[in-house]
């Protein structure tokens, strides 16, 4: 009993680590999304014409970006 309890333990304490260390694969598609919608793609996307006047393109939400259109 107290064998399994300790294997379950450590087991835990391994899978812990390497799930924080991976993150949420949802998040990573939100960030490759913002970066698209920054660079213009996206029906209706006006950051495209920002982008042509030299303003800063706007985030999804609306708000202005902190980058420039450009790739990183």
């Amino acid at each position: 009993m107290k064998d399994a309890q300790m294997m379950r333990l450590m087991l835990s304490l391994v899978a812990l680590p390497v799930f924080l260390a991976v993150g949420c694969a949802s998040n990573r598609h939100e960030t490759e999304m913002e970066n698209l919608w920054k660079r213009g793609y996206g029906f209706n996307n006006p950051n495209v014409e920002r982008i042509k006047g030299g303003q800063r393109p706007l985030n999804i939400d609306g708000t202005v970006s902190d980058r420039d259109g450009r790739l990183p």
